[in-house]
């Protein structure tokens, strides 16, 4: 088996330029000034700077590099390579005695856009601050927009006197340090948010290298957060510190290639980045006057979900923390409008002395289901079950009969076997009755955005409401629910709201009308991002392709062995060992051992172990390297006195 390439990890950081490394700081400033300043001559005095910078920056001056570190493996040597430099050059003048000078900053071409300027600018600062002294000074040129923005962005402010240096650029500016200013907030929240960034990415880019699951040790580290609330600030780089070396350790690895618990999928490194934009905005997405951009984007995402799902075109979507809450959100519209068909306002009058009304749903509806119905009243033991098949499908010709006052909740993704309810079937007969149904596919409506798989959702159109997931297939960072109703009207009646300081958009969305939160984070963002970046194809590609990783996760485990239990359709996988004890035990030793991670379920009452294949980042290779684990699991079982497992051949003709 060929090993996973992993990618080159860089990083910078600013220390003292080193005498050796000379020749590095006239290499970038050449570059840097013929870039800007083509055909231009250097004077003398500038020339013998970069060719010796020490001997020009003055007394306590200093020469400041960025230099990036970059290794191919945690275990490969560091090399080091300077992309970026700057002086402090400390004046004899009077006139300058109580101020510093930033001089030749400059930035490898490849290396712009990373901050490295900042983190010159910023050393430059700090050394000021330390040394006493009230002012840093710069010359430049105008024209130089990047460089202008930065400093204007870092405090810097044009002396319109006369200036004190002298030299090519038009501009002198000045940073004053006598008083706490803006410019000191931002150097902080840089270097904050700089922090974070870091620890974040070198957590998602070494995945590959880290155990799915953590060990106990790493477990037991987190007994290191149990102290007593603080009586002060602390600082807040330290904090992030402690987060990175604690609490990321015991994390599990769900957003790599080889986690198959839950159906979670793994954040899409697009998704994330737009995550912590969304954050650092940290908009209240719940009024469109609360956010113009959250509530665009949020418009924006409605109409490409309904048109990638093949949805009605002037159904409504809301944005909600996950498929439970969509469901919920969903049935409240089914609530409202079957009640108000007989007269009853349930958003004024409550429940007591309503009309009833029924649930229909299959014998292996999911257990949020359940949950939403207790929140709404409708209760979970008053519903009526519909008898499955094998492979957990409702039978459509066993549907009770069914009326206006009843609601049908059909599924579009069993949660054990993936398999998918007949809803162009059951839609008939709702129809025809005035019954309101439901599709719960937090996983399996996605089906219906990929060629290969529509087939399975059949009938999806004609549903009156449906509750799907960001995070799992689409691969976006929790929470991200996804509530859709062909009605938006009954959903708006079952969740708005009103009050006089509230300030309701005229033409534009306010989404609280379709969200139970009137304060909530701007998912739309990361969604948003998700579709943009994938386009149709992209996400039609990524639901075919961890499709055919689950067929193959599967072919290669009843090769091995174990029993298949489900038809494979979608992205999930069922196997059995001999018994429920061996099956529970090689579940047990897969999850200890850190490779891959997986969970168990029952199914058809026997112990089965479930995998779900949901993550962009899962490859052929992860696929592999799980199936391996499995076996080396069941050899140490074997090795600790468990029967032999049946031929491969016997277990293979098991697999369907």
């Amino acid at each position: 088996m060929t090993p996973r390439a992993t990618p080159t990890l860089t990083r910078f950081q600013v220390r003292l330029l080193r005498p050796a490394e000379s020749r590095d700081f006239e290499r970038i400033n050449r570059l840097w000034l013929a870039q800007h300043f083509a055909g231009s001559e250097l004077g003398d005095d500038e020339v013998a700077l970069l060719r010796d910078p020490w001997q020009h920056v003055g007394e306590g001056g200093r020469v400041f590099a960025a230099v990036e570190i970059g290794g191919k493996t945690a275990t490969t040597a560091h090399a080091e390579r300077v992309i970026g430099v700057c002086a402090m050059i400390v004046r004899d003048s009077a006139a300058l005695a109580d101020s510093v000078e930033l001089a030749k900053l400059g930035v490898e071409p490849a290396a712009r856009g990373r901050g490295v300027g900042r983190a010159l600018v910023g050393a430059v600062i700090a050394a000021a601050r330390v040394m006493g002294k009230r002012r840093v000074r710069l010359n430049s040129d105008s024209r130089l927009d990047a460089a202008m923005r930065l400093y204007t962005k870092l405090g810097f402010q044009r002396v319109e006197e006369a200036p004190l240096l002298g030299r090519r650029g038009d501009v002198e500016m000045t940073l004053t340090l006598d008083t706490p200013r803006q410019h000191e907030r931002h150097i902080e929240t840089e270097a904050l948010l700089a922090d974070g960034a870091r620890y974040a990415s070198e957590y998602a880019c070494t995945l590959d290298q880290r155990a799915v699951f953590p060990g106990d040790a790493d477990v037991a580290a987190l007994a290191g957060f149990d102290e007593a609330l603080p009586e002060g600030p602390c600082d807040a780089r330290s904090a992030l510190a402690a987060l990175h070396h604690v609490a990321a350790p015991a994390t599990v690895a769900s957003t790599g290639g080889r986690y198959f618990g839950f159906v979670i999928g793994g954040a899409m490194p697009a998704t994330i980045a737009a995550s912590w934009m969304a954050t650092a905005w940290d908009q209240n997405a719940g009024l469109e006057v609360c956010s113009p951009a959250a509530a665009h984007l949020e418009e924006v995402v409605e109409r490409w979900l309904l048109e990638i799902l093949g949805l009605p075109a002037r159904s409504a979507v809301g944005l909600v923390s996950g498929a439970t809450s969509a469901t919920f959100c969903a049935l409240a519209a089914a609530r409202h409008q079957l009640l108000a068909r007989k007269g009853w306002d349930v958003e004024a009058d409550g429940l007591y002395g309503a009309p009833p009304l029924r649930v229909v749903l299959g014998e292996q509806a999911h257990t949020t289901v359940f949950k939403a119905l207790a929140l709404l009243g409708l209760g979970r033991a008053r519903v009526e079950r519909v008898a499955v098949d094998e492979q957990g499908r409702m039978r459509a010709g066993a549907l009770p009969r069914l009326d206006g006052s009843t609601i049908v909740v059909a599924q579009a993704g069993n949660v054990d076997s993936g398999s998918f309810d007949p809803i162009d079937e059951i839609a008939a007969r709702t129809t025809d009755s005035g019954a309101w149904l439901h599709v719960d596919g937090a996983f399996g409506l996605w089906a219906a955005a990929a060629p290969a798989t529509r087939h399975l959702v059949r009938g999806l159109e004609r549903c009156d409401s449906w509750a799907v997931d960001a995070h799992k297939y689409l691969n976006v960072p929790y929470d991200s629910g996804i509530v859709i109703c062909r009605h938006p009207q009954q959903l708006a009646a079952a969740l708005s709201l009103g009050a006089a300081y509230l300030q309701p958009s005229v033409s534009g969305r306010d989404s609280y009308r379709y969200t139970p939160a009137l304060s909530r984070r701007a998912r739309a963002v990361e969604i948003w991002t998700a579709l943009k970046t994938l386009g149709r194809s992209g996400v039609a590609e990524l639901i075919e392709r961890t499709c055919r990783l689950a067929q193959r996760l599967a072919e290669l485990l009843a090769a091995r062995g174990y029993r298949v239990l489900n038809d494979v359709v979608l992205n999930q996988v069922l196997v059995a060992c001999d018994s429920d004890a061996e099956t529970l035990a090689v579940l047990r030793e897969v999850q200890r051992s850190g490779e891959c991670w997986c969970g168990g379920t029952r199914w058809r009452g026997e112990a089965a172990i479930r995998l779900s294949v949901s993550s962009w980042a899962t490859t052929e290779d992860d696929i592999e390297r799980s199936v391996a684990a499995f076996e080396r699991a069941r050899g140490r079982l074997a090795a600790a006195g468990f029967s032999a497992p049946a031929s491969d051949s016997a277990r293979a003709s098991a697999w369907r």
